[in-house]
């Protein structure tokens, strides 16, 4: 967006030990969710067909070793249809052990700042903002880290308790070109969520 990577990804292999090489192989170094500790070690996803051509479905409960043989792991990432980027992850895990903490990571891009607002994480470039929220519950400043051996960028590091063995974690990224300071609001009905954006216009997710 704005030919910036604004979430990103280490991306690389340090073979030599340290505290990078821990940085960019360790659990918080991709976005996909660590369930109790544990975070993706096997290249297994399985994309589930999709009909609308801005939907991704992605099974990854085979990519994890260790957890629950009935365990079941899945990722929808769905586009709107706006000029401005509007996306939705969610995250929906079944068979789980009861209160499974998960933990995403969300890796910002270097050289950006990050603020703070009702609940909200906004990251600039000084002109444009990426809005960054989760319909379960608040981010707060707290949760922005950052790793030995990353070189600069920094990190929000969200975790929450699942209360049942299954559950979903649904985040959503919202481009304001006008560089505001006021996130949308969401609301959720029959699993599809609706913003309202600063200027009062509204968009729905399924």
């Amino acid at each position: 967006w704005h030919t910036r990577f604004w979430i990103t990804d280490p991306g690389y292999q340090q073979y030599r030990e340290g505290e990078e090489r821990d940085y960019s192989i360790g659990t918080a170094a991709h976005n996909g969710p660590v369930i109790n500790g544990i975070a993706q070690s096997l290249n297994a996803a399985q994309r589930i067909p999709s009909q609308n051509e801005r939907i991704a479905q992605l099974d990854l409960s085979a990519c994890y070793e260790g957890l629950p043989k009935a365990a079941s792991v899945k990722r929808k990432i769905q586009v709107a249809e706006n000029e401005t980027p509007l996306v939705m992850v969610r995250d929906q895990f079944a068979g789980l052990e009861n209160n499974a903490i998960i933990k995403t990571h969300w890796l910002g891009g270097a050289h950006f700042a990050w603020a703070f607002v009702d609940g909200w994480a906004r990251l600039s470039d000084g002109q444009h903002a990426l809005w960054i929220g989760t319909l379960e519950s608040d981010i707060s400043p707290q949760q922005l880290i950052r790793h030995d051996g990353t070189r600069g960028p920094l990190t929000l590091a969200h975790q929450r308790t699942l209360d049942q063995n299954h559950g979903e974690q649904t985040w959503i990224f919202w481009g304001d070109d006008s560089g505001g300071w006021k996130p949308p609001t969401i609301s959720a009905e029959n699993g599809c969520l609706s913003l309202t954006l600063p200027g009062g216009n509204q968009l729905s997710l399924g």
